[in-house]
C-alpha cells in the first residue's frame, strides 16, 4: 500500500499541534512500522513546513 501524506498531517506531527497530534502520531507511526506501507510527502511539503514552522 501507498500513502501520501497531506502537509497538515506533518505539522500536527512535527508541532504537537492539538488536538491532531495524537493522530498524526498513530498513522504515521503504523507505516514506520510496517514493511508493507510505503509512505510519502509531496516534494512542496518541507518547504512548506518550514514557512509554516517560522511564522506559527
Amino acid at each position: 500500500m501507498r500513502v501520501l501524506f497531506d502537509a497538515n498531517v506533518i505539522m500536527d506531527f512535527i508541532i504537537k499541534r492539538e488536538p491532531f497530534s495524537s493522530n498524526a502520531e498513530a498513522t504515521i507511526g503504523l507505516c514506520m512500522g510496517n514493511d508493507d506501507i510505503q509512505a510519502g510527502i509531496a516534494a512542496h511539503t518541507i518547504p512548506d513546513e518550514n514557512i509554516k514552522a517560522t511564522t506559527e
